[in-house]
């Protein structure tokens, strides 16, 4: 099976949805993993970025983060590296 680690802005514009054109680029590799055609591991410094730009760019409170990046970082073919 195929790793590809994923960038903070592929998640990004898979969890916001901005701009359509890279959501829907994004949304497809996510499909790809949940397929089992790839796994996408993932650093924690993806995560905490993942997590400031959520808040200060985006606005979204400890709550919505929480909402949005659990179950993406549960997900089985996502794999959250401990380093």
């Amino acid at each position: 099976m195929t790793n590809l680690w994923v960038h903070a802005n592929i998640l990004l514009r898979f969890l916001t949805g901005e701009p359509p054109d890279l959501a829907q680029r994004a949304f497809r590799l996510i499909q790809k993993a949940e397929s089992g055609e790839v796994t996408l591991p993932l650093s924690p410094i993806v995560v905490a970025e993942l997590v400031w730009v959520l808040s200060s760019f985006y606005k979204y409170s400890r709550v919505q983060i929480a909402e949005v990046l659990l179950p993406l970082v549960f997900a089985e073919r996502i794999l959250l590296d401990d380093w």
